[in-house]
């Protein structure tokens, strides 16, 4: 019975203690400086973009990249493999990561308008995450340690700093967190 009288007890006080907390309010994406892919495109395997929402989903096998609109769902692309799969859009193009075999992972471009498909790379070695700042392609590959690389146009990888705790892009200028001794 006092187990009773004590769980209705907790049972009142956290019902009580629920209204105090303040209602959720949107703020546009406009007044916050900050949208969800900013925030969240290390772990999405879907992109926001003001006409569409652009995802990866492996049905079976293969995995197949799909835009979705107000008006339609569709394929753009499919791909023999069915694991991991990142997208991002920059300008027209939509960049993909996408994981290959073993430790193997493929960088590529897609064009919606075009239809045009080019591959980048084939065989980047566990490849965590990528973004594009100053028309290149950076992406942070695990290892001992994790380290910041960088594509350039001209096909050139690059190792830009060892020991990477994080990266992104500020100010359209790539910006990295290194680990320094402790």
């Amino acid at each position: 019975m006092k187990r009773f009288a004590l769980l209705l007890l907790a049972l009142c006080l956290v019902f009580a203690f629920t209204g105090c907390s303040e209602p959720q309010v949107y703020l546009p994406q406009e007044n916050i400086n900050l949208n969800y892919n900013n925030v969240s495109a290390e772990n999405s395997s879907f992109w926001l973009t003001e006409n569409a929402c652009y995802y990866a989903h492996a049905p079976l096998y293969g995995l197949n990249y799909y835009a979705a609109t107000q008006d339609k769902t569709e394929i753009l692309l499919n791909t023999d493999n069915a694991a991991f799969a990142k997208i991002q859009a920059y300008g027209r193009l939509l960049y993909m990561l996408d994981w290959v075999n073993g430790s193997d992972y493929r960088l590529h471009t897609y064009d919606p308008e075009t239809k045009e498909h080019t591959v980048l790379e084939s065989r980047l070695t566990d490849v965590l995450s990528f973004f594009v700042a100053e028309r290149s392609v950076y992406y942070i590959q695990e290892g001992a340690q994790r380290s910041l690389w960088v594509r350039s146009e001209d096909g050139a990888n690059t190792q830009v700093a060892e020991a990477v705790l994080s990266a992104g892009v500020m100010d359209g200028k790539p910006v990295y967190l290194v680990q320094d001794g402790n």
